[in-house]
Formats: C-alpha cells, sequence, structure tokens
C-alpha cells in the first residue's frame, strides 16, 4: 500500500518543478498534480475493493469486483493524464 503514495508524490513533485521552472506552465503543472492525487487515490480504492473481495471469497461480490475494474481504470487513466500533461509541459518548452 505504500507503492501509491510514492509515484503519487513523486509525480505531485514533478508538477510543482514544472510550474516553478516554467511559470506559464501552470495549467499543465496543476493538471499533473491533480492527476498524481487522482491515480493515487484510485489505486487505493482499487486495493480496498480488491481486498473486500477477497474476504468475501467464496461468495462472489459482483458489484465489488466490478468497482475495483472502474477503479483501475480510473487509475490508470489519471496516469496517463498526468504524463500526457508533463510532456506537454516538456515538449513546449524544449520547442519541439
Amino acid at each position: 500500500m505504500i507503492f501509491p503514495a510514492v509515484y503519487g508524490a513523486l509525480l505531485f513533485v514533478i508538477g510543482d518543478l514544472v510550474i516553478a521552472a516554467h511559470p506559464a506552465m501552470i495549467a499543465a503543472g496543476s493538471t499533473v498534480r491533480v492527476m498524481a492525487i487522482a491515480a493515487a487515490a484510485f489505486d487505493y480504492l482499487e486495493n480496498f475493493f480488491l481486498l473486500r473481495v477477497l474476504h468475501g471469497l467464496p461468495e462472489p461480490l459482483n458489484f465489488t469486483a466490478r468497482m475495483a475494474g472502474v477503479c483501475t481504470s480510473l487509475k490508470m487513466l489519471s496516469f496517463i493524464v498526468a504524463l500526457g500533461a508533463l510532456a506537454t509541459a516538456l515538449l513546449s518548452h524544449t520547442g519541439l
């Protein structure tokens, strides 16, 4: 359960560094920070739902399993948006 906090904090700090280094990139840096928190939060929710599914075995918990899958998808979407915003900030600064 430490990994989401580590990558969330890392992405958040990178978003802060983007804003500090390039004040014109406040929107991109803020997006990175918000999506970093969202990705970590969805990761924790995913873990919570998966633990509930495991705790409920052998009884099937369809809703809980579906919610774990939804949280996984939202976590990945948040992570990809954060990386996309970071790439946009870096590429716009280098002029590519």
